[in-house]
């Protein structure tokens, strides 16, 4: 493998030679008589291993890590004149899958606010680092790896986060509102507070996240406590600490935080991955420029009434509120947004005012 120049870590040097073990136990299942890397083919050994890989479960994102693994691994054998090295170009551009483009998922706005609410509600160190992770967008990695001074507030009102590195070996510094600032002072305050006159272990001391019986956070009670608040609104899904992330981000993006600053909140190296945030506003700006469209479908199929059939225009026009405000109020009943309840509220009660305006003038004429 070429990892001249490259700090892999242990994870990522697992994950390569999980890739080539898994095409070491094919060639042993199908093709015994290999003993040598220069025995390798095209045909049979490489596309029969490509058909295999095809048939089998994995997602194309997974096909397409592993053939570049191996790929990697046999040209990196050439290159090198390995004794017994094989041929090159058994392994083809066209031989990759097409890469999956998966969206973030952030959680519905609803859903959000319940989350958070619930989260706040129980006072436990996995509920406090999953809001944490919701109020910074950091990785549940990041999060844990958090040292016990990672907090900074020199300066008065401006708090900030010291996010260790973490998924792309970067360290950040993360900007805190008081609230946030709050509910890590609440964690530091916890840490190791059943312990008595102990200290913590070596091991842990140096970490933020440690429960008051000093056990550092673990991924698996997040995600547990996570899906344990969620898994009567979002039955169906599947939920993981992760979607924080999502929902933070994509929040900043409508609130109208920079791609720039959004990207070095998160930690990214790589724009592209930031703008996928961008792309998630986009779908649901389409998504709500269509269901307005197909409310002032409903709107214009409200029938107008006939002034002369009325009697007078004022009675038609009272009877057009009248027939506007039943029918903004059912489509109120039947929305599932509830960010858009307050202002619908507001405009029906200021055409209910012109309705009765109009109903004390026929009145006065009558």
């Amino acid at each position: 493998m070429r990892l001249c120049g490259q700090r892999l870590r242990p994870s990522s040097l697992c994950i390569k030679r999980g890739s080539l073990l898994g095409f070491v136990r094919f060639l042993r299942s199908h093709y015994p008589q290999i003993r040598s890397w220069a025995q390798l083919q095209r045909v049979p050994h490489i596309e029969a291993w490509l058909n295999a890989l095809h048939d089998s479960p994995l997602k194309a994102n997974t096909r397409l890590l592993r053939i570049g693994d191996v790929e990697l691994f046999l040209d990196d054998l050439f290159r090198w004149q390995w004794p017994e090295a094989p041929p090159p170009g058994l392994l083809r551009p066209e031989d990759r899958p097409a890469q999956e483009h998966h969206l973030p998922k952030p959680f519905p706005h609803e859903v959000d606010q319940i989350v958070q609410s619930a989260l706040r509600q129980e006072p436990t160190l996995a509920a406090m680092g999953l809001l944490l992770l919701r109020l910074t967008g950091m990785r549940i990695g990041e999060m844990r790896d958090l040292s016990r001074n990672a907090l900074d507030y020199r300066q008065p009102d401006r708090f900030t986060l010291q996010v260790p590195m973490g998924k792309t070996r970067t360290e950040r510094v993360v900007p805190l509102d008081a609230k946030t600032a709050q509910i890590v002072q609440a964690i530091q305050c916890q840490r190791g507070s059943k312990l008595g006159s102990r200290p913590l272990s070596e091991a842990t001391n140096k970490y933020l996240m440690v429960d008051p019986l000093g056990r550092r956070l673990g991924r698996e009670l997040c995600s547990k406590t996570l899906k344990k608040v969620t898994q009567h609104l979002l039955p169906t899904e599947h939920i993981h600490p992760h979607r924080l992330r999502h929902t933070f981000a994509t929040e900043m993006i409508r609130a109208g935080m920079s791609v720039q600053v959004l990207m070095k909140i998160l930690g990214h190296t790589n724009a592209a991955m930031t703008m996928r945030y961008v792309e998630v506003t986009a779908a649901d700006l389409r998504r709500d420029y269509d269901k307005a469209l197909q409310q002032l479908t409903v709107l214009r199929r409200i029938p107008l009434p006939d002034p002369v059939a009325s009697g007078t225009t004022l009675t038609a026009l009272h009877d057009l509120f009248h027939l506007l405000i039943t029918r903004l109020e059912a489509l109120h009943r039947d929305s599932a947004n509830t960010t858009a309840a307050l202002p619908m509220r507001r405009f029906v009660k200021r055409l209910r005012r012109t309705r009765d305006d109009l109903q004390q003038l026929l009145e006065q004429n009558e």
